[in-house]
């Protein structure tokens, strides 16, 4: 969560009643297919980018607000975009 998002968000205890910036799932073997797309609902409470990370096909679904989703693989190059600035890797690391 951005220290903007923070500095706004209403008082809290237990948990911030703002989305996070950035939402990352790794799917795992026993994972639901169902399950893995309720992540993608995060974008609808105001987070900004959304990654569903597959170790079993080595890609990444990339999911961003009003955009299709992006899928990379291989030599692709998985960047933070202005969510995480200077953050980059390659997939296949």
């Amino acid at each position: 969560m951005s220290a903007e998002a923070l500095a706004t968000a209403p008082p809290f205890r237990n948990f911030a009643a703002v989305a996070p910036d950035l939402a990352v799932e790794v799917v795992s073997p026993l994972d639901r297919r169902g399950a893995i797309e309720e992540k993608i609902d995060f974008l609808e409470a105001g987070c900004r980018l959304v990654r569903i990370l597959d170790p079993q096909t080595r890609t990444v679904f990339v999911h961003r607000q009003g955009r299709d989703p992006r899928r990379l693989g291989g030599g692709d190059e998985l960047s933070g975009e202005e969510v995480l600035p200077g953050f980059s890797v390659r997939i296949q690391e």
